[in-house]
């Protein structure tokens, strides 16, 4: 009798240390399963509209490189100092820097009030830049992220679309010595057209400065006939 109440023991042992060894492997298991991430939302200052397209996938693009003031001539910028980076060939970004083959994309630099300091002019460029309105001309809704805003007077700022998450960089540099100027860039980071993204927030940034006394030329189809043209047939 002993013996089969030892049996018994040692088989209900067995058991439940079989049973155990169940429910950690399926354990084991669900934990090894890939949850989904949960989609990116926008930046904190979207519209109210972005909550709709929460759930959508979003087309961020690749972060982009080579970005500050650096000297541009062995990427073809026609001048020695130091610049932002060029555009390319698609009509998708404005930059300031210099360059002969991408006119069309090539923007004066916006010219400081003499009669502001330095640290007046940052001041006026950094209040215009976090004073933006994501929504504006139908653009950024997805808001935007100050990502630099040294005191040196460079800016990198990451602009958000509505529904599909695509990410636009811009900067903004002052000059370090007077008369003072702003070099800037802004750049779409996925596609070929941009429509009329750039164009738009270039010109809202230039206007709230023009209101602060800079001279910052509009951005006009008359300037820039074959981006305007290219974003008007998509």
């Amino acid at each position: 009798m002993q013996s089969l109440l030892l049996l018994a023991v040692f088989s209900n042992a067995a058991a439940l240390q079989t049973r155990r060894r169940a429910i950690n492997a399926a354990a084991a298991a669900a934990a090894s399963v890939a949850v989904p991430h949960a989609p990116a939302s926008a930046f904190a200052n979207a519209v109210p509209e972005a909550a709709k397209y929460a759930d959508r996938k979003k087309r961020r693009g690749p972060a982009p490189q080579n970005l500050g003031l650096k000297n541009r001539e062995q990427d073809g910028a026609d001048v020695e100092t130091n610049e932002l980076r060029l555009c390319g060939a698609a009509p998708n970004c404005f930059s300031t820097t210099p360059d002969s083959f991408s006119a069309e994309r090539t923007i004066a630099q916006w010219k400081a009030p003499s009669g502001k300091d330095r640290d007046a002019l940052i001041a006026d460029v950094d209040a215009v830049v976090r004073g933006y309105q994501p929504g504006q001309g139908g653009i950024d809704g997805g808001g935007f992220e100050v990502d630099k805003a040294s005191q040196k007077g460079y800016f990198y700022v990451r602009y958000e679309s509505l529904k599909n998450g695509y990410i636009d960089d811009v900067e903004l540099a002052l000059s370090d010595q007077a008369p003072y100027a702003l070099r800037v860039r802004s750049s779409s980071r996925v596609g070929f057209l941009d429509y009329n993204v750039n164009e738009k927030r270039l010109n809202r940034l230039a206007a709230d400065l023009r209101g602060r006394g800079w001279s910052a030329p509009e951005i006009t189809a008359k300037a820039h006939p074959d981006y305007f043209a290219q974003n008007a047939g998509r």
